[in-house]
């Protein structure tokens, strides 16, 4: 009994072991993964496309390294940290805009790059989207 349980288990394990390890692979294998947007730098003009009549209080973001201000009807404000990573919505490759710290420290912007220069983005508190703006050369 023990000599066909161990034949057994040998062919189940071989291909069982070959799935695993193709599988790894194919996660692991170069381009497979999403990249990260491009990190933005300098000056973007901002357009509030979920509620427009926001675009008369926030102009847009000038990002410099790792840190964002905001350009807004009371003057720059709202600095924020900046860096890659996943979307809380769908665990998409975002770059981050953390608030964390300041009076805003509820928001989180999530940035997508749109293919043409600019961002697509979200401004979310937790999960709940609160707008969705655009950032523009």
């Amino acid at each position: 009994m023990g000599t066909a349980l161990n034949s057994h288990l040998r062919h189940c394990a071989a291909p069982a072991a070959a799935v695993l390890i193709a599988g790894a692979s194919a996660l692991a294998a170069p381009g497979t993964a999403l990249a990260a947007p491009p990190m933005p730098s300098g000056y973007y003009r901002g357009d509030v496309t979920s509620a427009p009549i926001a675009d008369t209080v926030w102009f847009g973001k000038n990002f410099t390294g790792s840190r964002v201000v905001n350009n807004t009807a009371i003057g720059w404000a709202f600095p924020g940290a900046v860096y890659p990573g996943r979307s809380v919505q769908d665990g998409a490759p975002v770059i981050v805009v953390d608030y964390s710290g300041t009076l805003v420290g509820f928001v989180r912007d999530e940035l997508r790059a749109d293919g043409r220069g600019g961002y697509r983005g979200r401004a979310l508190s937790g999960t709940t989207e609160l707008l969705r703006f655009h950032l523009t050369r």
